[in-house]
């Protein structure tokens, strides 16, 4: 599904905060609440449509979504799901973000585009591996930055004042970036 929601993302050219979030608000819905397998693809358009909402200045119209889904679901079944969804949710739709703390940490550690795109690029495969929900948001995105600072041979991969802006070590950034190595391997 989340391949999926990358493609109408691409579509309908929303910005990459749109996309972290709606898989945000995917995951946090999911954990409290069941969802059954034919119901997937009407949460994402939910979680998209909640996103786009909130990051959006344009954002698309619930008519896109039912055309997105080639009229699986009606006009007011999305409603209905967002509906659900935000009271699920208590209606807290500010949460922190990969992407958020990429610009940051990119930011902060002086890098080149070469490095922000790679970095990006690797939290962005890092929105379909389950298994990498067990670190923090802001982990992921300082060991994307470890890991494309890596692989592009710069100088000091991580440096003091990431340590003290970040509070990761090198120590806990390169655990992570371990298991984002073996996503971007198995791209």
């Amino acid at each position: 599904m989340i391949e999926w929601l990358v493609e109408v993302h691409m579509k309908f050219k929303l910005l990459p905060e749109t996309l972290f979030l709606t898989v945000n608000i995917i995951d946090r819905f999911t954990q409290i609440q069941q969802v059954f397998r034919t119901d997937y693809q009407l949460l994402g358009v939910a979680a998209m449509l909640i996103a786009a909402k909130y990051e959006e200045i344009y954002a698309p119209e619930i008519g896109d979504f039912v055309y997105m889904t080639d009229n699986a679901y009606t006009r007011e079944r999305i409603l209905q799901m967002q509906s659900e969804v935000l009271q699920r949710l208590d209606f807290n739709v500010t949460v922190p973000c990969r992407f958020g703390y990429l610009e940051r940490f990119v930011k902060l550690s002086h890098s080149d585009d070469l490095v922000m795109n790679f970095a990006r690029y690797i939290t962005e495969l890092s929105l379909m591996q389950v298994e990498l929900h067990k670190w923090r948001p802001s982990q992921i995105a300082a060991a994307a930055i470890y890991v494309a600072r890596k692989v592009l041979k710069r100088p000091e991969p991580w440096s003091p004042l990431m340590c003290q802006q970040t509070s990761y070590d090198e120590k806990a950034v390169r655990a992570c970036a371990k298991e984002l190595c073996l996503v971007i391997n198995a791209a």
